[in-house]
């Protein structure tokens, strides 16, 4: 089953959730960590420009990801390192 979630809120809160299964579940799976990071960066995020809230969720979740990335990288560094 394929879920398409439009909604940057979810998207933000889902990802959130996810990097942080990664962090306690999977520390001895990077392999995990390395998909949910080539996930974040293949995903497309486009911001509008606008002040409708739509676009003040696109931006908080465009600014999620790097830290995000941030977690999963400072929990895996020795794996990504090899």
């Amino acid at each position: 089953m394929k879920a398409d979630l439009e909604d940057p809120v979810i998207q933000k809160r889902l990802l959130q959730l996810v990097v942080e299964l990664a962090k306690i579940v999977f520390v001895d799976k990077p392999i995990v960590a390395m998909s949910i990071c080539e996930r974040v960066f293949t995903q497309d995020v486009t911001v509008e420009q606008s002040t409708t809230p739509y676009g003040e969720a696109m931006r908080e979740l465009q600014a999620a990801r790097p830290r995000e990335l941030q977690k999963l990288a400072f929990k895996f560094a020795d794996s990504f390192l090899v």
